[in-house]
C-alpha cells in the first residue's frame, strides 16, 4: 500500500466533500427546488477546478491532463456532475500507469 502524504489526504477529503455537496444539490433539484439546486451545483464545480485542478495540472502528464479534462467536463454537465463522483475518481486514480 502506498504511503499517503498530508497533501494526498487533503485532496481526497476535498474531493469527497465537493462530490457530497453536489449530491446534496441533486436532491434539492429532485425535490422541486430545481432553480436552487442547479444554481448551487456550479459552486463545487468551480471550487474543484481551483482547488484540485490548478495544483494537479502544474505537474501533470498528458494522461493526467486528459483525465482532468474528462472530470471537469463531466462536472459541468447538469445532473451528471451531481450523480457521478468525478472529482473523487480524478483524485483517487491520479497516479499515471
Amino acid at each position: 500500500m502506498d504511503n499517503l502524504s498530508s497533501a494526498d489526504i487533503f485532496t481526497k477529503l476535498v474531493a469527497g466533500l465537493l462530490d457530497a455537496f453536489g449530491l446534496g444539490c441533486l436532491f434539492l433539484s429532485l425535490n422541486g427546488e430545481a432553480d436552487i439546486g442547479n444554481a448551487l451545483s456550479f459552486i463545487p464545480d468551480i471550487l474543484g477546478l481551483g482547488i484540485l485542478g490548478v495544483p494537479n495540472l502544474m505537474k501533470a502528464t498528458k494522461s493526467r491532463k486528459r483525465r482532468f479534462g474528462f472530470s471537469a467536463l463531466g462536472e459541468f454537465i447538469p445532473f451528471l456532475g451531481d450523480i457521478c463522483p468525478l472529482w473523487s475518481i480524478f483524485v483517487w486514480f491520479k497516479k499515471d500507469r
